[in-house]
C-alpha cells in the first residue's frame, strides 16, 4: 500500500476469508495491519461467508451431496477419455442440438458458487449424458469403466437425483447473483442490503408448496425428454 501511495493511516476496515494467515488475531495479516492502524477493524468477507453457507447446505444434505458427487463422477468418466468425449459430443449433436451448452464443466473445489455452471450443464445435456453412459456401460473393452458408467447411470436415472439437481441449480443460481454483488468494487452497505433481503425472500419462496409444484413440473418436462426416467 505504501509503494502505490495508499496511506495506511486512512484504513478503517479489512475483509478477508477466515484462513488463519489472514484473520488470526495475533499473527494474521489483519493483526499486522492493526499494529500500524488500530482503527482498521477486521470483518470476515461476506462473499466468502455466503459460499460457506451454500457449501454447508449442499454437503450436509445427503441427497444434494450425492447429486453433486454424481456430477463430479460424470465429468471424470466422460472427459477423461478422448473416445468417450467424442461419443458424448456426438450425443449432443443428436439429442441436444439446440442446447447453448456444448460441454461438461468440472466442479470447482475453491469457488463453490461457480458450481452453478457445472450443474446447469448437466441439466441441459441430460439426454446426451444418458445416451453416452448407455454406450459406455455396454462397452466390453474396459469392464472397470463400463461398470462405473452402469452404476452412474443407475444413480442419474433415480428421480431423487433429478429433484436434487434442480434444487441445487435454484440455490446456486440465486446465490451466485448475490455473490457477484458482494464482490463488486462499487458495492456499498445501502446498495447490498436490499439485495441480501431479496435473496433471502427468494430462497424462502422456494420452500412453499406452490413452488414445489413448479419444480415437479420441471422434473416431468426433463423426464419426458428421457424415457428411462420414471417421475
Amino acid at each position: 500500500m505504501n509503494k502505490i501511495g495508499v496511506p495506511v493511516k486512512n484504513l478503517r476496515f479489512q475483509s478477508y476469508d477466515g484462513a488463519s494467515n489472514m484473520s488470526e488475531k495475533f499473527n494474521g495479516l489483519a493483526a499486522k495491519f492493526k499494529e500500524v492502524e488500530p482503527r482498521a477493524l477486521y470483518f470476515h468477507c461476506h462473499a466468502h461467508l455466503l459460499v460457506l453457507a451454500v457449501a454447508r447446505t449442499c454437503e450436509e444434505t445427503k441427497s444434494l451431496r450425492n447429486a453433486l458427487g454424481s456430477v463430479n463422477n460424470l465429468y471424470n468418466i466422460i472427459q477423461a477419455s478422448a473416445k468417450r468425449h467424442d461419443v458424448f459430443q456426438k450425443g449432443i449433436s443428436e439429442v441436444c442440438p439446440d442446447s447453448d451448452i456444448k460441454t461438461l464443466r468440472s466442479l470447482s473445489q475453491t469457488r463453490w458458487i461457480m458450481r452453478y455452471v457445472s450443474v446447469k450443464a448437466v441439466l441441459s445435456l441430460l439426454p446426451a449424458i444418458i445416451q453416452t453412459l448407455v454406450i459406455i456401460s455396454n462397452d466390453g473393452n474396459n469392464t472397470k469403466i463400463s461398470a462405473g458408467a452402469s452404476g452412474l447411470l443407475t444413480n442419474i436415472l433415480d428421480e431423487e437425483f433429478l429433484l436434487s439437481l434442480i434444487i441445487i441449480e435454484l440455490i446456486l443460481g440465486t446465490t451466485t447473483i448475490l455473490s457477484k454483488h458482494l464482490q463488486s468494487a462499487e458495492i456499498t452497505i445501502s446498495l447490498v442490503l436490499p439485495k441480501i433481503n431479496a435473496t433471502i425472500a427468494t430462497l424462502q419462496g422456494y420452500r412453499t408448496a406452490e413452488y414445489f409444484c413448479k419444480i415437479f413440473e420441471k422434473m416431468k418436462t426433463l423426464a419426458k425428454k428421457n424415457k428411462r426416467f420414471r417421475v
